[in-house]
């Protein structure tokens, strides 16, 4: 099955149809890809952001990923989530809401789905469970380990059910930063 449709150098890396769950072995060039998306955003929108982070999955090397690059942007207030969604209609990013992740103003681009982008308040609790969820993946081997068996697990189980999919890989990812912040 190839879910995945935006290509750089001819190689096809990243985009995932709405409900579908598909892993793939980690792609170097999803850095490049959110490097690229993360100067758009910061070029149309940058005197809103804090601070604009790689995370998700497609940010820890050695570890499979649904193709959709995940990126969090930090924000002072969430009162500029209408002029950040305005600017970013320029560069084809819709605003889907503030229902899909709990505390997180959600942007997606490409169809099928290639980004995300989670807006988030700099420095708030949602900011800081994102990045150190996702420095404690790049560092810890066993946790990520665990958390690969789980999205693999997952991803078989729910492979046309994303919402349930990420829901379930969601109590493993609050169970480490809960741990984490004690």
């Amino acid at each position: 099955m190839s879910a995945i449709n935006e290509k750089t150098d001819d190689v096809s890396v990243v985009g995932l149809p709405q409900g579908v769950v598909h892993l793939c072995l980690h792609e170097p060039l999803w850095c490049q890809l959110y490097r690229r998306e993360a100067d758009g955003i910061l070029a149309v929108c940058g005197n809103e952001f804090v601070e604009v982070e790689h995370i998700g999955s497609t940010s820890v090397p050695g570890l499979k990923s649904k193709p959709i690059i995940d990126i969090l942007g930090g924000v002072r207030s969430l009162g500029a989530i209408p002029t950040i969604a305005s600017n970013l209609r320029k560069l084809e990013w819709e605003y889907l809401g503030d229902h899909l992740v709990e505390g997180h103003n959600v942007f997606g681009k490409g169809s099928p789905r290639s980004y995300l982008l989670h807006v988030v308040v700099f420095g708030g609790l949602n900011w800081g469970n994102l990045i150190g969820f996702r420095d404690l993946l790049r560092s810890n081997r066993e946790v990520r380990d665990r958390y690969e068996a789980i999205k693999t697990n997952l991803s078989v189980q729910f492979s046309q059910d994303r919402r349930q999919y990420t829901a379930l890989k969601g109590r493993f990812i609050d169970e480490i930063t809960n741990v984490a912040d004690a």
